[in-house]
């Protein structure tokens, strides 16, 4: 009888994450994704002081996650272990020193989200906060896109472009926003609709799929390959393994409707390029049916090769990767003359992995496979815990897998990735651990099974799934 059934379940921990946490989090999401311009004076972007107060408030809490939470101590001292290779690289072969400090707040970040998002009710609020942040960021991203100025200036200053040579995003240029180049906003791109999705699968509310929507504008308009395909295939995948029917074919009838909308509507009136600044415009290639259609054999023939000469470049110099100019002979043959100039301005091998090498040797390598190996295991560890006692959780670890997946997908034809460190990367990642650490927290106990009432029998469980009998 269902009244005597007998299930495993776990007894849930503290529901919510305390307040310190929670808006240090709220704090450094916001202003890494709305960054602002570095301090006159001073020379540092205020988030690090950020940085600094989450370092000196909640530092030892976060000293001993990183210490002994296997996983994910494992994921960040690996991230740290790779910042020391690539300065290392730097210093030896006598190259520019990049920031230090980079990898150290991407370790913070995700040790802040692993911790305060491995509580459920925490864990919906930051998700829902992070969706809202990358709609607006594809807002702002339109409005540059469609109007161009002001707000091609404002982007500029937030971001501190006229410092950095980046004068290239403008009106009728490849969407971006001030998460950073096109480039770089297609891994938020690829993965934080994932999140839109999983809100909407588990609440089944208006908002979530109007986000998914104004998301898939922006990766419409990004119009960066790569991360489209992702998506395109992540989604596919989360609708063969979540079991709301209705649900999904609403939500693959709105991306139909949405892409194909969009083509009709922007695509032919789409603003061009101003000719007076078209030598500044390095990004004007079009939506993303256009860059499809652009696509060649030349064109996938010289990826390939920059990966090809990435990889020959580092087993020639193995131990600490090549200097740019060692790389840059690759690219261009061993007979070829060329400056520092022109060496420098030799693109990395378009894949995060190969380029992992290329600035730490086959170190920087291991140093990958065995970070990518603890996400792998923990995911694994996560799935078979979901499987058996945490049916609760099947939405978000199926939306989050799917995110991680689809930026670290991402990275095989970009620079950025977890090593870079990139923020959307680490979000996700985090998200990821954040679940892992939840599973690992609780105790599993046997208690004898209530009789189901409609909302088990529909499948609304807490996150949209009714827990397994």
């Amino acid at each position: 009888m269902a009244a005597d059934a007998r299930r495993l379940t776990a007894i849930p921990g503290q529901a919510r994450a305390g307040a310190l946490g929670l808006w240090l989090l709220v704090g450094l999401i916001l202003i890494r994704f709305f960054p602002l311009p570095v301090l006159p004076g001073i020379g540092l972007a205020p988030e690090n002081f950020l940085f600094l107060a989450a370092l000196l408030l909640y530092g030892g809490r976060l000293s001993r996650l990183a210490f002994s939470s296997g996983r994910l101590s494992a994921v960040v001292l690996l991230l740290l272990l790779f910042s020391l290779l690539d300065i290392a690289h730097d210093f030896l072969r006598g190259g520019l020193i990049g920031n230090p400090g980079r990898h150290l707040r991407a370790a913070v970040y995700i040790l802040l989200l692993a911790d305060v998002c491995s509580y459920p009710a925490t864990r919906r609020q930051i998700v829902k906060l992070l969706v809202l942040v990358g709609a607006v960021q594809v807002l702002f991203g339109s409005l540059v896109f469609f109007i161009g100025e002001p707000f091609a200036s404002i982007r500029d200053w937030m971001l501190h472009s006229s410092d950095t040579g980046e004068l290239i995003i403008g009106r009728g240029s490849q969407i971006a926003s001030l998460y950073g180049a096109p480039h770089i906003f297609s891994y938020l791109l690829a993965s934080f609709p994932f999140l839109a999705v999983g809100l909407y699968l588990r609440e089944k509310k208006l908002i979530w799929l109007v986000a998914l929507v104004v998301l898939v504008l922006g990766l419409f308009l990004n119009a960066e390959r790569s991360s489209a395909a992702v998506f395109f295939v992540g989604v596919l995948y989360l609708v063969m393994k979540t079991p709301h029917r209705a649900r999904n074919i609403t939500l693959l009838a709105v991306l139909a409707l949405a892409f194909l909308g969009l083509q009709q509507l922007i695509g032919s009136r789409a603003p061009s390029a101003d000719p007076a600044a078209a030598s500044q415009m390095a990004y004007s290639h079009g939506t993303l049916t256009d860059r499809f259609g652009g696509t060649s054999v030349d064109e996938i023939v010289n990826r390939v090769m920059y990966q090809v000469h990435g990889i020959t470049s580092v087993l020639k110099h193995p131990v600490i990767g090549p200097t740019q100019r060692e790389y840059a002979r690759e690219v261009l043959g061993e007979g070829a003359v060329f400056s520092g100039a022109l060496a420098a301005e030799v693109l990395a091998p378009h894949n995060h992995y190969i380029n992992a090498g290329v600035r730490a040797g086959v170190p920087g390598w291991l140093v990958l496979v065995a970070c990518l190996w603890s996400l792998w295991k923990a995911q694994r560890a996560l799935k078979a815990a979901v499987l058996r006692t945490h049916a609760d959780l099947r939405i978000p670890y199926l939306c989050f897998s799917v995110g991680v997946l689809a930026v670290m997908g991402n990275a095989v034809f970009h620079n950025a990735g977890i090593f870079t460190p990139e923020l959307a990367t680490s979000t996700m990642v985090g998200l990821l651990l954040a679940l892992w650490r939840q599973v690992q927290r609780e105790p599993v106990v046997w208690r004898t099974a209530p009789a189901p009432d409609a909302d088990e029998e529909s499948g609304d469980g807490p996150d949209g799934v009714a827990p397994r009998a």
